[in-house]
């Protein structure tokens, strides 16, 4: 046999081949069904905790009226927060309230949005009042992000445009002042 048989042999076998293939690809494409879309599971009140990664301890936990969970588990919406708290070597250490909060479940940082507010727990009684506020985990962090309101157990309010409340390390960063002192000259 010649070369050139040889080839024309070769060529429709790898022709016969290709189209074997197509034809399996092609019958196998009717079988196949796509995932079904999943929808976010929500439970009905509850309690949720975010912990630093190796701690036993919280930094905070959440009693929620409900809470939707992403079909990825990687974010949970919560809404109306009405007993949270954030934890300082594991004492309480501020209270919080929210409308909505969606908190990342694998970072466990966290945004409040809404009528949210924050009271302390040492003993001043002073309360935090804002419409956004966010908590990085890992820097144990609140930053209150639109005017925040501080009013305190004597009746002083204090207007500031930000705020930054470290639990770590007992600090709080307020920036943009405003006063309304409760009629005291």
């Amino acid at each position: 046999m010649s070369l050139q048989r040889w080839q024309t042999i070769a060529l429709c076998v790898g022709i016969a081949i290709v189209a074997i293939l197509a034809w399996g690809i092609a019958r196998t494409r009717d079988d196949f069904m796509p995932p079904a879309v999943q929808t976010g599971v929500t439970i009905k009140q509850g309690g949720a905790e975010g912990h630093r990664f190796g701690s036993k301890t919280a930094n905070w936990s959440l009693d929620y009226d409900s809470i939707t969970i992403s079909p990825d588990q990687s974010f949970a919406e919560l809404e109306n927060i009405k007993d949270g708290t954030l934890f300082r070597n594991g004492k309480p250490y501020l209270k919080i309230k929210a409308k909505h909060v969606t908190v990342n479940i694998i970072s466990n940082d966290f945004t409040a949005t809404g009528h949210t507010i924050v009271r302390t727990l040492d003993g001043k009684n002073r309360t935090f009042v804002t419409d956004s506020l966010g908590w990085v985990n890992v820097k144990q962090q609140l930053t209150l992000e639109k005017p925040v309101v501080i009013t305190e157990t004597s009746g002083s309010r204090l207007t500031f445009e930000r705020g930054i409340i470290d639990v770590k390390e007992r600090t709080v960063d307020l920036q943009g002042m405003s006063a309304d002192y409760g009629g005291a000259p």
